[in-house]
C-alpha cells in the first residue's frame, strides 16, 4: 500500500520533475519560495482573515456535521467497536491524514476555505461511522434510513442557502462569457487586450507574456528576475497601457479598475454585471505620465 501511494503521488508530478529538469530555480520558486514567501503581497495583514476562515466552520452546518460525525466515528471505533486491530488502523489512517492536511493547511497564510475541501474524503469515512455509531443508538439499528434522511436534508438545506447567498452578490461564468462576447465585439483584430486569466480562456487568447498570473504582478523583484520568471510588474503594465499597447480592457476587480486608471486610459466603457469593458485608447496628456 505504501508503494501505491508512493506512486500515486510521483505519477501526477512528473511533469514538475520534468520542468524542474531544465529549469531548477524558476520551479523551486513558483512551488515553495513564492508560497513561503511572497502569498502575502496581496495580503499584507492576514491574520484576521485566516481566523475568520479557520472558524468559518462553526457557523457552517456542513463542515460543522462532518467535523462532528467524524469525532463521534473515532470516538466509537476506539472504545465501542469489536473490529480487527488491522480494520480499526484503516480508518485511524483516515483521522491521521484529516489532521495533518488541516494542520498545513492552517498554517497558510493567507489560507482560504475552499482549501480545506481536501480534508472532506478523510473526515467522510470517518463520518459515517459516527452516523452508524448515533443511528444506532437513538434508532434501529437495522433501518439506517432515517439518521441518513435527516441528515442528508439538513446538508441539502444549508447547501441550498450557501447557493442563494453566493449567486446574489457573486461573479457567475456568465457573467465572464458576457464580458468576453463585448470585448471581442470592440477589440479590432490582432489588438492586445488587458483582462483577466478566466477572460483570456473564454476568448481563447493567450494572455501577453508575464501576464499568465494575476497574483505575480505585485512582486518586486529585480528585472532579471521577473524576465526568468516570465512576469510582468505593476509598473510595466501601467507603462504599456500609456503606451497604448493594449486596444482593449476589461476587469472585475475593483482594485485593478482603480490602480491601473482604466477610466483615464481609454474614451469608451461599458458596464456588465459588475464587471467593465474599455476600449478606444485614449492617448496620456501631454507631460502627464
Amino acid at each position: 500500500m505504501a508503494a501505491a501511494s508512493a506512486g500515486g503521488a510521483v505519477i501526477p508530478f512528473l511533469p514538475v520533475i520534468w520542468l524542474a529538469a531544465q529549469s531548477p530555480w524558476v520551479v523551486w520558486f513558483n512551488i515553495a519560495k513564492y508560497q513561503l514567501s511572497y502569498r502575502v503581497v496581496y495580503w499584507p495583514d492576514p491574520l484576521p482573515h485566516d481566523l475568520d476562515t479557520l472558524t468559518g466552520w462553526l457557523a457552517d452546518p456542513q463542515s460543522l456535521l462532518l467535523g462532528l460525525l467524524a469525532i463521534f466515528g473515532v470516538v466509537y471505533i476506539a472504545r465501542r467497536s469489536d473490529w480487527a486491530r488491522e480494520r480499526r488502523s484503516e480508518f485511524y489512517l483516515c483521522g491521521w491524514l484529516a489532521l495533518g492536511i488541516t494542520a498545513e493547511l492552517a498554517v497558510a497564510h493567507p489560507t482560504f476555505g475552499r482549501y480545506f475541501c481536501l480534508v472532506t474524503p478523510w473526515a467522510g469515512i470517518l463520518a459515517v461511522v459516527g452516523l452508524h455509531a448515533l443511528g444506532s443508538r437513538v434508532l434501529q439499528p437495522a433501518k439506517p434510513f432515517w439518521p441518513v434522511l435527516i441528515l442528508s436534508l439538513i446538508c441539502a438545506g444549508a447547501l441550498a442557502r450557501s447557493l442563494g447567498d453566493n449567486l446574489s452578490d457573486s461573479l457567475t461564468w456568465r457573467d465572464y462569457e458576457a464580458v468576453a462576447r463585448r470585448l471581442r465585439e470592440v477589440t479590432p483584430p490582432g489588438k492586445q487586450i488587458f483582462t483577466e486569466e478566466e477572460v483570456y480562456f473564454l476568448l481563447r487568447r493567450r494572455p501577453p507574456p508575464g501576464m499568465e498570473f494575476g497574483y505575480s504582478h505585485k512582486l518586486e523583484l529585480a528585472p532579471a528576475v521577473l524576465a526568468k520568471l516570465h512576469i510582468t510588474s505593476e509598473d510595466m503594465q501601467k507603462k504599456q497601457l500609456a503606451a497604448g499597447a493594449f486596444a482593449t480592457a476589461a476587469t472585475c476587480d475593483n482594485d485593478t479598475l482603480g490602480e491601473y486608471a482604466l477610466d483615464k486610459t481609454f474614451h469608451q466603457k461599458d458596464d456588465l454585471h459588475g464587471c467593465s469593458v474599455f476600449w478606444d485608447w485614449e492617448p496620456p496628456a501631454p507631460g502627464k505620465k
